[in-house]
């Protein structure tokens, strides 16, 4: 069994190394496009199919049995992971994951909102969205100071054309077990619209988090208890499914 983190917009892989450590079983961390290594100007061109097809590559390319849990925008890609191996991907537990109505972008979804969590304007032109102190705070909620300097330093730019990028809600009928971890003080996804997105994904089983919008950092001993629990059910011979 081996857990498959995919990680939300304007960060990467880092952002899970705190719960990484506490985990029970082995983890792979999925790195998006226009992050980590890649060129700076690849940035510019990288749009939802990409990150649809990092996650579908990394099911692919890791052997065995996974739990995949994915935080925020990486509830966009996680479907395409669900469908490159359906047969070995056991559950998925999701992170007050972004839910939307089929076509719709996260752009489009945030609009004449209070607050946009991304610069608009930005985003239109296909530009990089960067992360700035006064987000992260906001995205944060409970932080102490530390985590959010923390925070701030592993930040990094998403993709513009990423939160234009149309969405779809292919995938989400699979049948796989999946967990809803609904983060109780979460400023970008409030409780209320973390409700609507899983019953979009057709997902009953919701865990309640005091935390905000990046519980994987500030309560990262608490989530990797979640995901510890819902792995241990399937670490039987032969990675049997649970009963009952």
């Amino acid at each position: 069994m081996r857990f498959l983190l995919i990680h939300g917009g304007t960060f990467d892989d880092r952002c899970w190394d705190r719960m990484r450590a506490q985990l029970a079983f082995p983890s792979t961390a999925v790195v998006q496009p226009g992050r980590g290594n890649n060129r700076p100007e690849e940035i510019r061109s990288v749009a939802l199919p990409d990150y649809r097809e990092t996650v579908a590559e990394a099911v692919r390319s890791t052997a065995g049995d996974l739990i995949l849990v994915a935080h925020s925008l990486a509830g966009l890609s996680v479907t395409a992971g669900i469908a490159a191996a359906p047969e070995r991907v056991r559950h998925v537990i999701l992170l007050s994951c972004a839910v939307l109505p089929e076509g719709e972008s996260v752009l489009s979804a945030i609009h004449g909102q209070p607050a946009p969590d991304v610069d608009a304007d930005a985003a239109l032109l296909g530009e990089p969205v960067a992360q700035t102190p006064e987000l992260v705070a906001r995205m944060a909620g409970e932080m102490s100071p530390e985590e959010l300097a923390y925070t701030f330093s592993i930040s990094v730019a998403e993709p513009g054309r990423v939160l234009r990028s149309p969405t779809t809600l292919t995938g989400w009928d699979a049948g796989v077990p999946a967990t809803w971890v609904r983060l109780l003080r979460d400023n970008v996804f409030t409780p209320q619209r973390q409700t609507e997105m899983a019953a979009r994904a057709g997902v009953t089983d919701i865990v309640d988090v005091d935390a905000g919008h990046l519980a994987m950092i500030s309560r990262a001993a608490e989530i990797a208890a979640i995901c510890n629990r819902v792995a241990a059910r399937y670490a039987t011979a032969g990675a049997a499914a649970p009963t009952g």
